[in-house]
């Protein structure tokens, strides 16, 4: 039985991300007996050290000229599908669709996963959130990582019927040792890019309200980002005691044990990754209303959700969950986390495949 030929293009910049621990699942989880598969990511991201098969991966950078290296490897490679990931890529990957198509007659089947639609401030003057979906209609289908990303995308005008919801998922004995039930809010962790959609400045103004409180409660934050600088700047002059920048770090789930709760104050997001694995070790969670966070926080169940931007309700809800019963909260979270599967997530996304070369 001959095996499918699939592509995974994804070109962010170098913080490795939830899209790139994505594709990289996929790539060391995929059925090997039914797929063979290449990646072409961005040069000098970390993504490739987590990948258990480097040899099939194509390191490339991010210029037009670029553009035409990879129309030349997926002309080349004649895969069955390409499966693109993030905004640079949908839009590359749709292109390269197109002039195949008419210029090479060449079939392309066309995959591409939205990871979320924020578009920093300084691209969106560019037109960028416009751009990418120019071509939508080239996909064959389209792949959302949560239900709100799915309507998102159908109210932009995607097909309904092309539209699918696959869920982020984990691999769940990954943190086996680390899943336990807390019973009191001690060790607060935020675990995330540190960039203004993680909304940053939202976190440090609910811990300088706690240290004003003179709370006795830790907060660690993780992460690397163009905002570390400010960050420890804030530490510094609010001679904040009970804060501490921990950068990069590879054991979430250590660091999950050794926490109480999770903030996650963002602006934007699809379906976080960081989320999903904070509820599976059974922690609490405070975030907001975007995208895909109700699908993995219910408020007052497993929780609490605010408005983005709305530091005083996230300062209120901070209140309200250290009076809450924290080990109901956590078998909750535990409970949650179980539809989230990275089994189930890649035998689905296989799926798509075999469908579209029906």
């Amino acid at each position: 039985m001959s095996k499918y030929k699939i592509t995974f293009l994804i070109l962010n910049g170098l913080p490795y991300g939830g899209s790139e621990k994505h594709v990289v699942d996929i790539c060391n989880e995929i059925d090997k007996n039914r797929f063979e598969t290449q990646l072409i990511y961005s040069s000098g991201n970390p993504l490739i050290e987590r990948l258990n098969d480097k040899k099939r991966a194509v390191a490339i950078g991010r210029t037009v000229i670029d553009f035409f290296k990879i129309l030349y490897i997926i002309k080349k490679e004649k895969p069955d599908v390409l499966h693109a990931h993030a905004a640079r890529a949908l839009i590359y990957g749709r292109l390269i669709k197109f002039i195949l198509s008419i210029f090479f007659s060449q079939d392309l089947k066309l995959i591409s996963t939205s990871h979320g639609l924020w578009v920093p401030k300084n691209k969106s003057r560019f037109g960028l959130h416009k751009l990418i979906h120019f071509f939508k209609g080239l996909d064959d289908v389209t792949l959302s990582v949560s239900k709100f990303s799915k309507f998102e995308l159908i109210n932009l005008g995607y097909k309904k019927d092309k539209v699918k919801c696959i869920y982020n998922g984990i691999d769940f004995n990954v943190f086996n040792s680390s899943r336990e039930i807390k019973s009191k809010i001690q060790n607060v962790v935020f675990v995330g890019r540190l960039t203004e959609q993680k909304g940053i400045s939202d976190l440090m103004h609910l811990i300088l309200n706690e240290s004003k409180n003179e709370s006795n409660i830790n907060f660690k934050i993780y992460g690397s980002g163009h905002l570390d600088k400010y960050i420890n700047k804030f530490i510094f002059d609010n001679n904040i005691k009970n804060a501490q920048l921990k950068g990069h770090v590879n054991n979430i789930q250590d660091v999950f044990k050794a926490s109480d709760l999770l903030v996650a104050p963002s602006i934007d997001e699809g379906l976080p990754y960081t989320l999903v694995e904070a509820i599976n070790c059974g922690l609490p969670v405070i975030s907001t209303f975007v995208g895909g966070v109700p699908e993995v926080v219910e408020t007052g169940v497993n929780g609490f959700l605010v408005q983005p931007g709305n530091r005083e309700a996230l300062c209120k809800a901070f209140i309200k969950i250290k009076n809450e019963n924290i080990q109901l909260m956590s078998h909750e979270s535990i409970r949650i986390s179980q539809k989230f599967s990275l089994y189930t997530m890649v035998r689905n996304i296989e799926s798509e495949y075999q469908e579209c070369m029906k």
